[in-house]
């Protein structure tokens, strides 16, 4: 199953949680006896499945259990003259940096705050932007090298917001705000500092209803690579469950198509064959509200979502699970496992998701005269499931010559003008087929033909099996030479126990 957690986190538990308040006293593994005039920040950026309890960075490599995340991006803005004013105004230290924690917190949220005359509704008005946005690599990691240790005479405070986030994060990052000087244990001051930035991430996943099915294949992990049985007719319940990524504001576009193969199709129209419900509550999402549905050519659908509504941007983060059903058809080839996929669409970004695979088979018969070979048309037969009576035949409907499995159809069927009977869309299992009804001077059979829908079968073609009849008055021929080859052993044996009969009769008289 897919990792999906809460995402409800308050603003001061998330700020609690990851902006770590760098004062004096802090270890480091590179320090200096004096004051440097620069100092190398590095972000190491961790992702976690969930967030995990607060720990307080402490300057030095720590070592997170979270795996380092690629492609975040960070802008680094020196905001020490708004702390210093807010010091000036009569704060603390500590409540002058969780006041710009709220003020960008609320900046990043697409709201604003005003302080005596100035309104902060921008990063740039809190302070200068540093150097362009560096984006974290294979390791996570995002360096700020030679940062001034100094603003105006006054010890710098930097302010670093994670300015790109990956589509897989649902959340965020909070502003991340350290105040210099940073010294150890042993009162040096470091010249480095390793800061430990933390986003919570999902994976959506695509699953489908296998409680009931028949497993064919089913070996490791991996859910797309499953192949369970199925027949047409088969309607069978398909989820997707997704969560809309954390800055939903921020892209372009966001939504998803499901994209059926060749035997799959949608049941009902867009609008109502699709459910979209929250997986924790909350929040519901609203067709021609939140989204649009269309229902595709290929038997599958498009959701697509108003990035620009504040209701949709006010659900980012949220998880929601999308339900729906589809029926099998014949259009699907015997013996090859189908299925369909979800593609994620954020912006320019894609992202497939697969369900587990289905697959149904089929049989062909081919109906001739024993003696003559000839191809008999217009034999009637019924098939059944192994050992059941033709009054529970299973019924079908003519489609394209091939008898396709259909509730609604007939239980007759009957051998086309080359005497083929081609069966189609029927489950892995036995079978039984019953001839019901024989041509004109023709024997009917007596005896069922049994035989097997199985993995395999159809590797290279379709499997097949011939049956033949006789006519009435008619004895089978039994291959030519063999008879007369009997016949001559037979007058051989006849005329041997002739010659001794008569020289025992001789002997008997002498």
């Amino acid at each position: 199953k897919m990792k999906h957690k809460s995402k409800l986190f308050g603003l001061l538990a998330i700020i609690t949680m990851l902006v770590p308040l760098f004062v004096g006293g802090i270890v480091g593994s590179a320090a200096s006896d004096s004051e440097p005039e620069e100092i190398n920040m590095i972000l190491h950026k961790k992702e976690f499945d969930s967030m995990p309890n607060a720990e307080k960075n402490t300057g030095e490599e720590m070592d997170f259990p979270g795996k380092d995340l690629k492609d975040a991006g960070f802008t680094a803005f020196n905001i020490t003259d708004f702390v210093y004013g807010l010091i000036a105004s009569g704060m603390t230290s500590d409540e002058a940096i969780k006041k710009a924690q709220e003020v960008a917190s609320k900046i990043e949220h697409g709201t604003s705050e005003a302080i005596g005359s100035t309104t902060y509704d921008s990063f740039t008005k809190m302070g200068t932007q540093v150097g362009a946005e560096v984006v974290t690599g294979e390791n996570g990691e995002a360096a700020f090298n030679k940062l001034a240790y100094k603003t105006n005479g006054k010890h710098s405070v930097y302010m670093f917001i994670e300015t790109t986030i990956p589509d897989n994060v649902s959340v965020h990052a909070a502003p991340l705000i350290v105040s210099l000087p940073l010294t150890n244990d042993a009162g040096k001051y470091l010249e480095t500092a390793h800061l430990y930035p933390k986003d919570e991430t999902f994976t959506d996943e695509k699953n489908l209803d296998v409680e009931e099915l028949p497993e064919i294949k089913v070996e490791g992990t991996d859910k797309s690579k499953h192949i369970y049985g199925t027949e047409v007719g088969n309607i069978h319940d398909f989820s997707f469950t997704f969560t809309i990524p954390a800055k939903i504001k921020d892209k372009t576009s966001y939504g998803f198509t499901d994209t059926p193969a060749a035997g799959l199709e949608l049941v009902g129209d867009a609008a109502t064959a699709v459910t979209i419900t929250p997986v924790a509550g909350g929040s519901k999402l609203v067709a021609n509200t939140h989204y649009t549905i269309t229902k595709n050519s290929d038997g599958g659908f498009t959701v697509d979502f108003k990035v620009n509504e504040a209701e949709v941007q006010a659900l980012a983060g949220k998880t929601f699970t999308a339900t729906y059903k589809m029926v099998v058809t014949d259009a699907a080839e015997e013996y090859k496992e189908f299925g369909n996929k979800i593609t994620v669409k954020v912006g320019n970004n894609t992202y497939p998701h697969e369900a587990p695979k289905l697959v149904y088979g089929g049989y062909k018969f081919v109906k001739e005269d024993q003696n003559t070979q000839a191809k008999l048309a217009g034999v009637e037969f019924a098939v059944t499931k192994r050992g059941e009576d033709v009054d529970k035949a299973l019924k079908f409907t003519l489609v394209n010559g091939k008898y396709v499995l259909d509730k609604n159809g007939s239980t007759k069927l009957v051998t086309d003008a080359q005497g083929e009977l081609h069966i189609d869309g029927l489950a892995y299992g036995d079978y039984d087929l019953h001839e019901t009804q024989a041509l004109s001077g023709y024997i009917k059979l007596d005896n069922s033909v049994a035989f097997t829908i199985a993995p395999g079968e159809g590797s290279a073609l379709i499997p097949a099996q011939t049956i033949k009849n006789i006519k009435e008055g008619t004895l089978p021929s039994t291959g030519g030479t063999g008879i007369i080859a009997f016949l001559v052993v037979g007058v051989a044996l006849m005329g041997g126990a002739f010659i001794w009969y008569r020289k025992s009769k001789v002997n008997e008289e002498v």
